[in-house]
């Protein structure tokens, strides 16, 4: 886990993921991988409980996706990434645990 102080205005949670093929292929929009074409989200539990699905675009940066998130309490929260490519069924996974504190 990761902690995360609150003290002031929300803070603001970017969530980056790498996602690449297993050939090492970059993954870029209009490219034989291309970004346009893949869904990644991350799905936001707070506390165990299901709060929210945050869409992720393309970053600028071969593979790089990010999303932006506000925390509005303290709590545990735990971030899954997924990436999914409708057309050839590839799927990736992976998530972080982190906790906000006043």
């Amino acid at each position: 886990p990761t902690p995360l102080a609150l003290s002031g205005a929300p803070p603001v949670v970017t969530i980056k993921a790498n996602n690449t093929m297993m050939c090492g292929c970059p993954i870029t929009p209009g490219g034989i991988w291309d970004a346009n074409k893949i869904e990644v989200k991350t799905l936001l539990k707070k506390n165990g409980q299901q709060i929210g699905v945050l869409p992720m675009h393309y970053a600028g940066i071969p593979s790089q996706f990010l999303g932006i998130w506000d925390i509005q309490n303290p709590g545990v929260y735990e971030a899954t990434v997924y990436a999914y490519d409708a057309a050839t069924g590839n799927t990736g996974l992976d998530s972080v645990t982190f906790f906000a504190m006043q």
